[in-house]
């Protein structure tokens, strides 16, 4: 089922009182036993802002592992003492459809005496009719209703949604400030952590706690450093094992640019910005269903 509700939740700061910036700089996670998550100071000098005032709708962006969704909750828990969470998150083919987000319109056309904060996870998942239906909710707003939408690619959704949201662009956190999530690793382990993860709190707590996504994630990082040092044989056979599967040839490209911008805060040299200049357009051609191998083996003609 696209749309789950989640059960009234207890906050310890009101609407109308200050924020507590103890808590925004301390983010919990939802679900207990799993390792709180930090936040960037910037980003959370934002949050708090927001929550001194809270807008009727606020976007959450930022890099994938960096906690949009576990952040959207905790804010969602400081706008009133007594808030009620609906969530909309995507379907299995990652769409949220325009009847998902028609369901809401009976939701929140009732007047309310508490919080009702709707959370629509990876909202990009909504199509344009989907985000037209939604923009009838922002444009008519209901007392003590609320809308947080988290998305890692904001540029996917309408400028007239955009427009009438408060935009919270996240960052990420410097590298070590990380380091308490995984203390009780080796140090080989957690230099290959703080290097994959890269100021990402949620994808720290995900390395450090799945082993097979580790290894997964320092395969994908050896490819790419493969792809940038080898020879064009090399590179051939690499698209050629990626060029079958979107998903993990997105994976590559993030890493390609993830290494390229590290050899430019090292030393700044234009090949690397021409090879990231191609990669974004490569990028961008499979978010629109160019085929995979071909554009990979584009990349290779690059070097």
């Amino acid at each position: 089922m696209p749309v789950a509700s989640r059960s009234p939740c207890q906050a310890g700061t009101g609407r109308h009182s200050s924020p507590n910036r103890r808590l925004i700089s301390r983010l919990l996670s939802r679900q207990s036993g799993v390792a709180e998550l930090l936040i960037h100071p910037t980003s959370q000098k934002l949050i708090a802002s927001y929550l001194s005032r809270p807008a009727h709708a606020l976007l959450l962006s930022g890099p994938a592992g960096i906690g949009l969704s576990t952040i959207a909750h905790h804010i969602a828990t400081q706008i009133d003492a007594h808030t009620y969470t609906h969530d909309l998150v995507p379907d299995d083919k990652h769409t949220i459809t325009i009847e998902t987000v028609r369901s809401l319109y009976k939701l929140t056309s009732s007047q309310r005496e508490t919080a009702l904060v709707v959370i629509i996870d990876d909202a990009e998942a909504m199509g344009r009719e989907a985000q037209n239906a939604l923009l009838k909710l922002l444009e008519e707003p209901v007392k003590h209703v609320y809308f947080i939408l988290t998305t890692h690619i904001p540029q996917q959704l309408l400028a007239t949604v955009t427009s009438r949201t408060q935009h919270i662009t996240l960052t990420p956190l410097a590298r070590g400030t990380t380091d308490q999530l995984f203390a009780s690793q080796d140090d080989a382990t957690r230099a290959q952590i703080r290097f994959l993860a890269d100021g990402l709190p949620a994808e720290v707590t995900r390395l450090a706690g799945d082993e097979t996504y580790l290894m997964k994630q320092t395969k994908l990082t050896r490819d790419a450093r493969n792809f940038l040092e080898g020879d064009t044989y090399a590179r051939l056979l690499l698209a050629k094992e990626y060029g079958t599967d979107r998903e993990q040839a997105e994976a590559l490209l993030a890493s390609l640019t993830m290494l390229l911008s590290f050899m430019l805060f090292e030393r700044y040299a234009t090949d690397h910005i021409t090879l990231l200049e191609h990669i974004e357009q490569i990028r961008m051609r499979l978010q629109q269903n160019a085929h995979v191998r071909t554009q990979l083996t584009y990349l290779v003609t690059r070097f």
